[in-house]
Parts: C-alpha cells; structure tokens; sequence
C-alpha cells in the first residue's frame, strides 16, 4: 500500500515538474517573440529574453539550444504535410492531401490568435539573414521529408519525378504563406482567415492533377 502510494506521488509530482517546464518553455518563447517582433531578430540577445522571462541564459538555451529556435519554434508544422501524405495514401493524391493539411492549420492559426501576425513574423524573417538562411534550411528538410513520403507511398513515377513533386509541394507552401502574409497588411480575424483559405485553395488546385503520383 506505502507502494503505490509512493508510485502515485511521484506520478503527481513528475506530472507538475512537467507542466512547470511547459510553462517555462511557453514563456521563453512568449517574450522572445514579442521582442523579436518589436526589436528584430539580430537585435535581441538571449540575455535579454531571460531577464524578461526571470531565468538564466543558460536556462533559456537549456531549452532552446539556438537562437534561431527561439524564433522557430513549431516544428510539428514541418513535419504536417509528410504526414498528411501519408495519411491520404491512397485515396487522396499529395496536392490535395497537403492542400487539406495546410487548410486546417490555417483554422488553427486563427483559433489561436497566431494568423493576424503573419505579416510581421515573415518580415522578421525578411530583415534577418540569420533568419533567412535557417529557413532555407528548414524548406530544404522539409522536401527531403515530403519526397521520402512519396517515396514510401507510390511506385510509380521515376526517381526525379517525385524529387520534383516534393519541391512543387514546399513551394506551393510558401506561395501560399506568402499570400497569408500579403493579405495580413489589410485583414484581420475571420476576414483575414476566410480570404487566405480561398487563395490556399487556388494555388493548390493549381498544381492538383498535374503531376500527381496517384491519382484522387
């Protein structure tokens, strides 16, 4: 009985030790983004985000190992459209699959507040080389992700074939972040969100049946 009472105890307190980390981490990452967005990403130290935040620097590293983490901090959004590839195998070709993908995550943008600020988040990134360059290369693993899922769910095609259709995806992302971020200048709330679905929608109908390794 001492046992399990001591099991369930430290369950309870592993269970706050991590909702504390959580907290800590939303926090960090809360005020480096307002300061980021309101200063700039190269004019903003660590240091400067932990005395906001009331920890070390090494405790906002101890988190975020980069600064550039500090910034891109969602990486379940990278690893969204391989998977919603591989989801929709065999019934929805990669266009539409991916289309759907970033549709939703539009919705859930603007459910949480996030899609009005597009705008300044991508000029961020614009001002930065540092931030530039990690984009780069984050789109360049993505489109190792996204041909490795068409690689995984069809046969058909030649090698450089579904090499260019996972390009043609992480572009046809980007248009469409673009776009989001172009209509965020003059729209806001369920305008921005509605105006921004009807062009996601457009750039992927675009490429839809064009290459597609399997057909909808």
């Amino acid at each position: 009985m001492v046992t399990q009472n001591l099991e369930y105890g430290g369950g309870v307190v592993d269970g706050l030790r991590e909702r504390k980390k959580l907290a800590t981490r939303r926090a960090i990452s809360d005020a480096a983004t307002e300061l980021f967005m309101t200063k700039g990403f190269d004019n903003t130290s660590v240091a400067e985000i932990a005395e906001v935040v009331g920890v070390s620097p090494q405790t906002v590293l101890n988190y975020f190992p980069a600064k550039t983490d500090l910034f891109f901090d969602e990486n379940d959004w990278y690893a969204g459209p391989p998977q919603a590839v591989r989801d929709g195998c065999p019934r929805t070709s990669p266009a539409t699959a991916v289309r759907d993908w970033y549709l939703a995550d539009l919705q859930r943008r603007h459910g949480e507040g996030h899609l009005d600020g597009l705008a300044a988040y991508v000029q961020t990134i614009a001002d930065s080389a540092t931030l530039r360059r990690r984009r780069l290369d984050d789109l360049a693993v993505l489109t190792v992700a996204l041909r490795t899922a068409l690689d995984d769910t069809s046969a058909d095609g030649s090698t450089w074939d579904r090499q260019l259709s996972a390009a043609i995806l992480t572009s046809a992302i980007m248009v469409a972040e673009s776009e989001t971020a172009r209509l965020a200048r003059t729209r806001a709330g369920a305008d921005l969100l509605a105006a921004a679905q009807v062009a996601a929608a457009s750039i992927f109908e675009r490429i839809a049946n064009t290459w597609s390794p399997y057909p909808d």
